[in-house]
């Protein structure tokens, strides 16, 4: 009859514990430093000078539509429901942050293409830039169409 104990499997070992303890202690160090240092978060979109701009107001429902104008007024587009899913989700994206923020709902947000041809949305209001590459180049052509 056996009376040893079994070998424990689940034991993890002290090196691997402290190894541990010092990464974690690493990583709050790095975010006290980036927190303490007063540097506003880079968001990488620099992407070199604006040659094109076009103020737009959005206009979205619930139900995936999405209307937009032009600063003056002018109808740019009309997408009816399920026609636009991603310009109606950048609409309540946008809608959400200013909801938060009790801005209005109805201020124009600059649809920007950069040197390099990169797209984003400046929403003057929030302060906030919204990044289209990366979405597909469906989504992307969705808003370069909206730029003529």
């Amino acid at each position: 009859m056996n009376t040893q104990n079994p070998p424990a499997t689940n034991v993890i070992s002290a090196r691997a514990m402290w190894s541990i303890a010092i990464l974690l202690g690493a990583v709050l160090c790095i975010v006290a430093a980036a927190t303490w240092s007063g540097r506003s978060p880079s968001t990488g979109l620099d992407h070199g000078p604006v040659v094109r701009e076009r103020a737009l107001v959005f206009e979205g429902t619930l139900n995936g539509s999405a209307v937009i104008h032009d600063a003056n007024g002018t109808l740019v587009a009309d997408y009816p429901s399920g026609k636009a899913v991603f310009i109606s989700t950048i609409v309540r994206v946008i809608d959400r942050e200013r909801s938060r923020r009790n801005l209005p709902l109805d201020a124009p947000v600059h649809l920007r293409q950069r040197e390099d041809g990169h797209l984003s949305i400046f929403d003057p209001s929030t302060g906030r830039t919204l990044p289209i590459a990366g979405y597909g180049a469906d989504n992307v052509q969705a808003f370069a169409a909206l730029l003529n």
